[in-house]
């Protein structure tokens, strides 16, 4: 493991035996009791007589090992009874000592806790993660404690490869939200996300908007796509369709798939066979749809037949192609009048570089008394033209 996450590893567990230390012993026994006791991480306080006459560190290690000889698995106390000999860590407990506590016990955090300290100073990123999941699973209260000083960990390809073989706890989703939250650390949890085995349809449901939105704004369309085919219940060819419809209008896929208006100022309403129609309040402009697609290099025909209700509709198809610096865009205006039908047609050329295509269409309509209606007059299709 790298320095940097050595020491986040390192830092971050050292927090978290220090604020259980607080919660376990000072919440337990007085502030008067013996320093060593208010010290000693691994003590079962609940098998000690809450006193302040304690006496020393061989009165604790005595009874330490009657709590052993009377109850075998009290692995806790272990460390004390066995005391510091040999290597020890650095808050003074015996290294042989962790290791013999563990073998009799995995569920005592703090054990834990310390052996992944010990493996973050060696550079052992793996057996951290062990040890930290093995705290985790037995006091999931810890997330708060021991996750969030990770999340900048994330950054680093080998600290998400080693997180893979953790992809089915639960509180490592948990890390995701917590990343996902974090300022700036979408992008890394989408990265996360995908290295769990979320591209094999395991995400989630509230994490796929994130790696498709991370995926798309990286220029990694056709992830993307895959993406969504596995954690979706999408057809190849219903992704594929370009008239919008009630599959590929699915708001957890945007925008891979059609992101469609309802708010106060436009709704659509998406109907069976690419039909759909649209109500725009009246005096407003409005953006009804709006998509991402990756269409080879080529010419190609985009026809969108509408047709309006009783009252004019101006309508506008803005095409622009990403990253921004290939400067190719299309723009269409046009008006519609009333109960007029009329197909709109837009020829664009998509060169090497307009890799990602971005398509907005929207309508605005008169002030007038009553809200205009755009409606579909047939399904809107795009073709390759021949060369």
């Amino acid at each position: 493991m790298n320095s940097v996450l050595c020491s986040v590893g390192i830092s971050t567990v050292a927090a978290a035996l220090g604020w259980l230390a607080t919660v376990d012993v000072a919440s337990q026994v007085g502030s008067s009791a013996p320093a060593l006791l208010r010290r000693a991480a691994f003590l079962e306080l609940e098998d000690l007589p809450v006193a302040t006459a304690l006496g020393g560190k061989a009165d604790i290690e005595i009874r330490a090992r009657k709590w052993l000889q009377a109850e075998p698995l009290t692995a806790a106390a272990i460390p004390v009874a066995v005391g510091p000999a040999g290597n020890a860590t650095e808050s003074g407990v015996s290294v042989a000592a962790l290791r013999l506590a563990e073998t009799v016990s995995r569920r005592v955090p703090k054990v834990q806790l310390e052996l992944a300290t010990l493996a973050a100073q060696s550079g052992n990123l793996t057996d951290m993660l062990v040890h930290f999941d093995r705290a985790l699973l037995v006091d999931p209260s810890l997330e708060g404690r021991l996750l969030p000083p990770l999340i900048p960990a994330l950054a680093d390809p080998k600290f998400r490869i080693a997180l893979r073989p953790l992809a089915g706890r639960t509180w490592l989703w948990n890390f995701g939200r917590m990343a996902a939250a974090a300022p700036g650390g979408h992008v890394n949890a989408a990265r996360l996300f995908w290295e769990l085995g979320a591209d094999e349809g395991r995400a989630p449901r509230e994490f796929v908007p994130v790696v498709i939105r991370t995926l798309v704004s990286s220029g990694n369309i056709q992830s993307a796509r895959e993406f969504v085919l596995k954690n979706g219940k999408l057809q190849p060819s219903q992704l594929d369709a370009f008239s919008p419809t009630k599959a590929n209008s699915n708001p957890d896929y945007v925008p891979l798939t059609w992101d469609v208006a309802d708010n106060e100022v436009a709704l659509v309403k998406l109907e069976p066979e690419g039909q759909w129609a649209a109500s725009i309040e009246p005096g407003r402009r409005a953006r009804l749809f709006r998509r991402t697609t990756s269409f080879a290099e080529g010419q190609y025909r985009v026809e969108v037949p509408v047709r309006s209700g009783s009252e004019p509709v101006s309508v506008s198809i803005q095409l622009r192609c990403l990253p921004a610096n290939s400067r190719a865009s299309v723009e269409m205006l046009a008006s519609i009048q009333p109960n007029e039908t009329r197909t709109l047609i837009l020829n664009p050329a998509f060169s090497p570089d307009c890799r990602i295509q971005d398509w907005v269409i929207e309508a605005s309509a008169p002030d007038a008394q009553m809200p205009a209606l755009l409606m579909a007059a047939g399904e809107m299709g795009v073709k390759p033209l021949a060369r």
